[in-house]
């Protein structure tokens, strides 16, 4: 698996805005300003588990500040939270069209 490295920015503002904990098993790198994930925020991120969380709690927010719907797909609350390549593929294909909403494209990487 994959290490993740964010930003320390990002990652606070993934904190803050995905619901997540702030683990301290990531290794914050106060000096570089950079945030070495955990193994198991990787997975979460890499089968789109955490992603999920992110594209649920903005649809709150654009709810709360507009009077527009903001429809997600409900399956986003039930991803498959596996290393397993399976999960990982069935995840990111409900991940997609959500994602497109905002003008982001995935690519099989």
């Amino acid at each position: 698996m994959n290490s993740i490295e964010l930003d320390l920015d990002l990652y606070f503002w993934f904190i803050d805005r995905a619901d997540l904990e702030d683990d301290p098993r990531n290794n914050v790198q106060i000096e570089k300003g950079k945030v070495a994930l955990h193994r198991d925020h990787c997975q979460r991120i890499q089968n789109g588990v955490h992603i999920a969380r992110l594209l649920l709690n903005i649809r709150k927010v654009v709810i709360k500040k507009s009077t527009k719907p903001f429809p997600v797909n409900p399956q986003l609350n039930h991803l498959k939270d596996q290393a397993i390549q399976t999960a990982k593929l069935h995840n990111w294909e409900l991940l997609q069209p959500e994602l497109k909403k905002f003008g982001v494209k995935v690519t099989k990487e």
